[in-house]
C-alpha cells in the first residue's frame, strides 16, 4: 500500500489515481473503466496566463467533453468552474450587447447586460442546485460540488449563444454537455441521465415562464 500525497489515504501500490480524491499519482496516467486516458497534470499550469487556461479548458470541454469530465478532479473547489462559467456568460452577454447597440437597441440591451451580470453568480448556484436535486433522486454518486462543476463547465456552449440562427442548437448542445458530465461524474445510466435532462428542461421552462409572467 502507498499513501496519496493529497488526501493521505491508503491506496494500492498499483493505483494510478486515488480512489478517494481522484488525484493522479505522480508520473502516472489514469485509465478509467471506459479506457479514457487522462493527461498528466501540466507543469506550471497555474503560472500560465488566465486567457491560456480559459481557452485550454474551453477547448477540452467543447471538443472532448467525455474525457474532460472523466478526468476532472473530484474536488475541484468552486473557484475555477465558477470563474470559467462567469467568463462564458460575460462573453456571450458582451457580444450580444455590442450587436444590439449596432442595431439601435442600446438602452434595452444595456439593461439586460447589467441584469445578467448581477444575477450570474446566484443563477449559476441555483441552476446547479436544481440539477443536483434531480441527480440525487436518480442516485448520483458524488456531491453537490461535482454537479456544480459539471453545470459550470457546461456553460462553454454559451459562447455561441449570441448567434440568432443557432441559439436553439447552442441550448441543446449545452444540455448535451450537461448530460455527458452528469453521466460521467455521477456514474448514472443513460436512461437516468435522459430523465434528469428532460425534467430539468421542463422545470427551467416553467420557472422562466413564471418569471416572464410575474414581470409583465
Amino acid at each position: 500500500m502507498k499513501i496519496c500525497p493529497k488526501c493521505k489515504q491508503e491506496i494500492p501500490d498499483s493505483a494510478l489515481r486515488c480512489k478517494y480524491c481522484r488525484t493522479v499519482m505522480p508520473g502516472k496516467e489514469y485509465v478509467n473503466t471506459e479506457k479514457i486516458v487522462c493527461d498528466r497534470p501540466e507543469r506550471g499550469y497555474f503560472r500560465k496566463t488566465f486567457v491560456y487556461k480559459f481557452l485550454k479548458t474551453w477547448k477540452a470541454v467543447v471538443l472532448d467533453p467525455k474525457k474532460f469530465f472523466a478526468c476532472m478532479p473530484a474536488r475541484t473547489g468552486y473557484k475555477d468552474p465558477l470563474i470559467f462559467s462567469l467568463v462564458c456568460v460575460f462573453l456571450s452577454s458582451l457580444i450580444t450587447l455590442f450587436l444590439s447597440v449596432l442595431s439601435g437597441e442600446m438602452v434595452a440591451a444595456t439593461e439586460k447586460f447589467i441584469i445578467f451580470s448581477l444575477a450570474a453568480i446566484p443563477f449559476i448556484f441555483i441552476n446547479a442546485g436544481i440539477v443536483h436535486f434531480f441527480v440525487f433522486l436518480a442516485g448520483g454518486k458524488k456531491g453537490f460540488q461535482s454537479t456544480f462543476s459539471v453545470c459550470a463547465y457546461s456553460a462553454a456552449a454559451l459562447v455561441y449563444s449570441f448567434i440568432p440562427i443557432v441559439d436553439i442548437a447552442v441550448y441543446i448542445w449545452g444540455l448535451v454537455l450537461l448530460g455527458i458530465g452528469v453521466r460521467t461524474v455521477h456514474e448514472l445510466k443513460p436512461k437516468e441521465v435522459l430523465g434528469i435532462i428532460l425534467v430539468y428542461t421542463l422545470t427551467a421552462y416553467v420557472l422562466i415562464s413564471f418569471a416572464h409572467t410575474a414581470r409583465s
